[in-house]
């Protein structure tokens, strides 16, 4: 069998997919939603070390024209919460 010497393939060492909790799969698939929406790059840190676990999000874009991307306050505020509710169900 010929092999392309052009081809590429990648393997990602760092799979992790059975380690990640309900939760984390779950910010993990809604951030990505979110991030294909403004085509943004996105991280996510989950904090388990108070009363209250909860996720920091960061997301960086720009818009078309190359100004900062600025999100919506109405859509942080109920944008997310909806498509995180339809991940959820």
């Amino acid at each position: 069998m010929a092999v392309d010497k052009n081809a590429f393939v990648w393997e990602d060492p760092f799979l992790i997919e059975d380690q990640l909790s309900e939760v984390e799969r779950m910010v993990r698939d809604g951030v990505a939603v979110f991030a294909a929406d403004k085509l943004a790059p996105w991280k996510a840190f989950d904090h388990w070390n108070t009363e209250h676990p909860h996720i920091h999000m960061l997301v960086r874009g720009g818009a078309d024209n190359g100004e900062n991307l600025v999100i919506s306050r109405d859509y942080i505020r109920q944008g997310m919460h909806n498509r995180a509710s339809d991940i959820a169900r």
